[in-house]
């Protein structure tokens, strides 16, 4: 049977903090912040995996209990659409929890893939260094 994420997730949690295994992290350049070499991972692979396999739900059902288009849900699924306040909303209120766990899951996917992250680092001058200059 596969595991789901969410208990993987805890169970190399529990084996990290019992001391199983070995752990390293890589820090940037400036050993100022952890590197994380982990996929990014959209919210609509969470829904997918985590949420409607185990139920056996499909797309439609469930965009008929949200009151949301189906092309809406179908659309996260594929990892074509962001998971907007509204739909997170709804989701939070579905399946539990709360609508920020699932706007924090696009905002990470969002700032892991974006495509202009050397562009930007490469021409914004962080503020501290001006003043320092």
């Amino acid at each position: 049977m596969k595991e789901n994420k969410s208990a993987f997730i805890l169970k190399i949690c529990v084996q990290i903090l019992c001391l199983e295994m070995p752990v390293y992290v890589a820090f940037d350049e400036k050993m100022s912040r952890p590197i994380n070499r982990m996929r990014p991972v959209h919210p609509g692979e969470i829904l997918r995996e985590d949420y409607l396999a185990p139920l056996g739900m499909s797309a439609n059902a469930l965009a008929n209990a949200l009151g949301v288009p189906a092309t809406r849900i179908h659309e996260i699924l594929k990892e074509r659409r962001s998971v907007t306040a509204d739909t997170a909303q709804r989701l939070a209120r579905y399946f539990g929890g709360d609508a920020a766990s699932w706007l924090n899951l696009q905002a990470m996917y969002d700032l892991k893939t974006l495509a202009t992250q050397e562009e930007i680092m490469h021409t914004v001058t962080p503020r501290a260094l001006e003043l320092s200059a």
